[in-house]
């Protein structure tokens, strides 16, 4: 049975342009690639633990924001703007963090976030203050969720308008919305559901050495289904290609089944996937599972991503029971530039907004 990566508009424009800047491949600029197997020997450069002093941060930032705001249970999350609030040092390393992400290996592992502590309001509010400081939040379905919830609602994935974070099904590797995306780990599963990580830079370069002929196929613009969450006035799909030079630096984002979707359901707009496109997105796929990074979550471990320069899976999972004890992640979708047009997925039902709860 065919499984639904999470993929969506990073712009509402955007997305649809898939013509490169006046930059040739050979001026663009790469980041660091890596390979998964180095980077698991080396967890001191992408795992940062949570000091004592970022701890008292991060909860004198949710008292701030009590003693300034009246009514604190009940403040609306996504009015709470970066000039609000200070995350003190901790702040600081997240912007070092940030950058890093942006310019370096593309991916940190924040562990130990004292989440027990804290109410759900409470861990939404903070988290959503560490997003502002790594940039600005993005809606992530049509709903307007902000703030997203990575968790097992029995939702029919054999439906094509089936969002897959909505089940337990493994996820193929695919880029999400936005320039970063960030996980806050509340309850594991009773087993499986890693997360993988791969380069897209070596993914990229791989098959430059290996299959070239490929590699032009992913830099044409190919057609992306948007799962029935269409902005008002586009068509109920956009084009983009896998491989591209944005301002000259190397960029990719994929979601395969969006792409294999496309032409199934619009088969009188999309022309059918070529051999050689098919071959091509097999070869991704395949290289990724090759150089990925395999990394469990634990409470209060946050992954932050960019999705420029990596793509990412994840496992098939097993839940306990009890609802309470059910895997559960918390999203953020970050434009890291705030001159950024996207404010992600926008449709004409669409009410931004930062629910505590699954739904």
């Amino acid at each position: 049975m065919e499984e639904k990566e999470e993929f969506e508009n990073s712009s509402e424009d955007s997305t649809e342009d898939s013509s490169e800047d006046e930059f040739s491949w050979s001026e663009t600029t790469f980041g660091d690639g890596w390979n998964g197997e180095d980077m698991a020997q080396h967890p001191e450069r992408w795992i940062y633990e949570i000091t004592n002093e970022d701890s008292n941060d991060i909860e004198n930032c949710i008292n701030g924001i009590r003693e300034s705001k009246t009514n604190f249970d009940q403040l609306e999350i996504h009015r709470i703007a970066r000039c609000d609030i200070t995350l003190g040092k901790f702040g600081e390393k997240l912007i070092e963090m940030r950058n890093d992400i942006r310019r370096g290996i593309g991916f940190r592992l924040i562990r130990g976030i004292q989440i027990e502590k804290y109410s759900r309001f409470e861990i939404c509010v903070a988290y959503w203050c560490i997003g502002l400081y790594l940039g600005e939040a993005i809606s992530q379905n049509g709903m307007g969720h902000l703030l997203g919830h990575i968790y097992d609602l029995g939702a029919d994935h054999t439906k094509p308008e089936t969002r897959i974070y909505r089940t337990k099904y493994k996820q193929r590797f695919h880029t999400d919305g936005g320039d970063m995306v960030g996980l806050l780990c509340l309850m594991q599963s009773k087993s499986g559901g890693e997360s993988k990580l791969c380069s897209t830079i070596t993914i990229y370069r791989e098959m430059m050495k290996r299959r070239p002929d490929l590699v032009e196929e992913l830099k044409k613009p190919l057609f992306y289904d948007r799962k029935g969450e269409v902005p008002v006035g586009k068509d109920p799909f956009f084009q983009r290609a896998v491989f591209s030079n944005q301002n000259g630096v190397f960029m990719a984002r994929i979601a395969p089944t969006f792409i294999e979707a496309a032409p199934k359901r619009f088969p009188d707009r999309i022309p059918p996937l070529s051999a050689k496109l098919v071959e091509a997105i097999a070869m991704f796929e395949a290289l990724a599972m090759e150089f990925c990074l395999d990394m469990d979550f634990l409470p209060g471990d946050i992954q932050l991503v960019n999705n420029h320069t990596l793509t990412h899976a994840r496992g098939t999972y097993e839940d306990y029971d009890e609802p309470k004890r059910k895997r559960h992640l918390l999203r953020l979708w970050i434009n890291e530039s705030f001159d950024n047009p996207s404010k992600g997925i926008l449709t004409a039902k669409t009410r931004l907004c930062v629910p505590l709860y699954p739904e």
